[in-house]
């Protein structure tokens, strides 16, 4: 989500300053996983933000599961840029481990 645009949004649709603070509030310090959760926000409000400045930029476009425990999950952005993230298990004598790469297509 980006704050400014929220910022800005908010004071063209005139809620109150407090709106911000509570969006913010919500977002960096409750860590809501969407505009729902924002419960102190009337609903018009949540669904009318969710229309215009998604919370969560990165969607799952597919997950691909390997037998050795690899999984691939491909991710895109709003804006269309994909990204790719890799979890790699890693199994040594005694112990298990795991390793991440995100890379940019």
């Amino acid at each position: 989500m980006d704050f400014a645009q929220v910022d800005t949004l908010l004071a063209e649709w005139g809620e109150p300053p407090y709106r911000r603070r509570q969006v913010y509030e919500a977002a960096a310090r409750g860590l809501a996983e969407g505009y729902d959760e924002m419960t102190a926000l009337p609903l018009a409000l949540r669904r009318r933000l969710e229309q215009a400045e998604p919370l969560r930029e990165l969607q799952t476009a597919e997950v691909q599961r390997s037998a050795d425990g690899t999984i691939k999950a491909r991710l895109q952005t709003r804006d269309a840029c994909r990204l790719a993230r890799f979890h790699i298990p890693h199994f040594a004598v005694g112990h298990k481990a795991a390793g991440a790469v995100v890379s940019a297509d």
